[in-house]
């Protein structure tokens, strides 16, 4: 289902340079976000990348902000 997110996540997507990683994930990792990507972007060749993109960027949006929000606390 794509959302108001996803498709601004769809443009970012299109206009960002990628590389490739050959990685291993856990079972429950990949059928988490194998899952994920078919409900937010069907079935196509780069839905599975584009989730874990997707998922990564939210990550580290989080990381960010547990950063600033200590930061924030230890003044």
């Amino acid at each position: 289902m794509e959302t108001l997110e996803n498709e601004e996540f769809l443009q970012k997507w299109k206009k960002s340079n990628k590389s490739q990683k050959r990685v291993s994930i856990m079972d429950e990792a990949f059928e988490f976000a194998s899952q994920k990507a078919f409900e937010d972007f069907g079935i196509s060749q780069s839905s599975f990348s584009m989730e874990i993109s997707k998922l990564i960027l939210i990550a580290k949006e989080c990381i960010e902000k547990e950063k600033i929000n200590n930061l924030n606390f230890n003044h």
